[in-house]
This record gives C-alpha cells, structure tokens and sequence, in this order.
C-alpha cells in the first residue's frame, strides 16, 4: 500500500512540477539587431544626429532673425539694451555649437523685449 502511495504522489509531484516552470517563466525578450556600425556614421547625412544639428541650427537661425525684427519694431530703450546682452551671449553660443543653450538665450532675450518666441519653419 505504501508504494502505491507513493507512486500516485510521485506522479503528482512530476505533473505538478513540469506545469509550474512554463507558466513561471518569463517571457523571452526580443531579439534585436545591432548592426556592425563601422566609421562616423552617427554624423552621415540624414542620420539622427545630423538632423538634430541642423534642427538646432535652423531654430538658432530663426531666433535671431526675429530678435533682429522685433528690435526694428520698437524704439531704442533701456529693455532693449538690456536684452541685447543676452541676444549677443546667444549667438555667440550658438555658434560655438552650445546650440541648447544659445536657443534657451535667444528666446530670453525675445521675452525681454516682450516678443513671443515663435517656430516659423
């Protein structure tokens, strides 16, 4: 009697374990392919990085146009003496390729005058 119980708790315990591992398992991630990048290519043409350089770039550009429109419209004043020194701090940084800190200073410099700093391309 004693080997049959424990034959019919063996064959429990086998059914039981081989059923827990594959409702315990993780999914299996996901395959991903990573090329074999060779060179520069983070800086070829039409890559993310160059296209965010040009963003920046162009969005610099465009600022300071519109610093230089907006001071054309309004008198000479002491607001925009005071704002010139950002708008020149500005494009210095932009073209020294700190591009993300020349924009945050160029739109000040627009906000100081009272100009909204706008995306026009």
């Amino acid at each position: 009697m004693n080997t049959r119980l424990l034959f019919a708790a063996g064959i429990a315990i086998t059914l039981l374990v081989q059923s827990e591992p594959a409702a315990a398992q993780p999914p299996k991630a996901p395959v991903l392919f990573i090329p074999n990048n060779r060179g520069d290519v983070h800086r070829r043409a039409g890559g993310h990085y160059s296209i965010v350089v040009a963003n920046l770039t162009r969005r610099c550009t465009d600022l300071s146009n519109q610093f230089d429109h907006a001071r054309a419209t309004i008198a000479d004043t002491a607001m925009i003496e005071n704002a010139m020194t950002d708008y020149q701090q500005g494009t210095a940084l932009c073209e020294a390729g700190q591009r993300l800190q020349g924009i945050g200073t160029l739109e000040a410099a627009l906000r100081e005058i009272g100009a909204i700093p706008r995306i026009t391309y």
